[in-house]
């Protein structure tokens, strides 16, 4: 299964990095987004105005953590203080 794989909306989080920019300045931030696939996320981020530029990597967050992600952390552009936040929950929340 490739990344691009249709997916019945999951939760994508996707992390922006500008690796021309300065050490310590790379991070552009981090979106969490729901869609289809991987490239639907990205393409959904540039749609609403989210997607800060750069490089993206990114990841489906597991059915089982997203009752973690608030719904105000969706569908924006989480700064560096608000996507550690956000990864401490995920990393604090009960595995199953």
């Amino acid at each position: 299964m490739t990344d691009d794989t249709p997916r019945p909306g999951e939760l994508y989080w996707l992390s922006f990095a500008d690796p021309t920019l300065p050490s310590g300045n790379q991070f552009l931030g981090v979106v969490v987004m729901r869609a289809r696939s991987f490239g639907a996320a990205i393409e959904n981020a540039w749609r609403y105005g989210v997607n800060p530029g750069g490089e993206v990597m990114g990841s489906v967050i597991p059915a089982e953590y997203e009752s973690v992600v608030p719904k105000t952390s969706r569908g924006r552009l989480l700064s560096r203080a608000e996507s550690e936040a956000l990864l401490s929950m995920l990393d604090s929340a009960p595995h199953s």
